[in-house]
């Protein structure tokens, strides 16, 4: 990264690896720098932005990478919705990001053209809405399948009181059914 020039920073695949996103093993180093400037090496994938100034540096490990928004931003580019949408939650139950910050992050890079926006804006779209953060990944593809199926957005995390008393918390439930649907191993 250093090698590339100023502004350069670890981005995409290798910034989600940083980040400690599940999913994005260490793999070939891939870098963003400001276009126009700085070095390509070639033992990187290196990638060149006209609005690289719009997100934070951030300093993970004691390498330069690309904030969180911004790594989502520019994973969708790349990744499915639903392997979007699991990285968004993993990162949403590690606090390092939120529906509103990721609203931010696509405003300030939105443009006709830019690699990512529209997927992005999409799982946006689909999920924000949900405030509560799933436990798992297991719990995001359950709920992905039972609308692929046609069915409601289920409840999630379901607190079943017997009057005033707590009974348990299931994973997603149908309340107004009576349906709990507990998930584990």
């Amino acid at each position: 990264i250093l090698s590339s020039g100023p502004g350069a920073r670890a981005s995409h695949h290798a910034a989600a690896a940083l980040h400690g996103f599940p999913g994005y093993p260490e793999a070939t180093p891939e870098l963003t720098i400001p276009r126009g400037r700085g070095r390509r090496p070639p033992h990187l994938r290196v990638h060149t932005s006209t609005d690289l100034e719009r997100s934070t540096l951030l300093i993970v490990d004691g390498s330069p990478v690309t904030d969180v928004g911004r790594t989502v931003l520019d994973l969708a580019r790349t990744v499915s919705d639903r392997r979007l949408a699991r990285t968004i939650e993993n990162a949403r139950r590690a606090g390092s990001t939120d529906w509103e910050r990721l609203i931010s992050t696509l405003m300030r890079h939105a443009r006709r053209g830019r690699p990512g926006i529209r997927r992005l804006r999409r799982v946006i779209a689909a999920n924000a809405h949900r405030e509560e953060i799933t436990d798992s990944d297991f719990e995001l593809l359950v709920i992905s399948l039972l609308l692929e199926a046609g069915l409601p957005e289920p409840t999630l995390h379901h607190r079943v009181m017997d009057g005033h008393r707590f009974v348990a918390e299931v994973a997603l439930a149908y309340p107004d059914l009576r349906i709990a649907i507990v998930l584990g191993g």
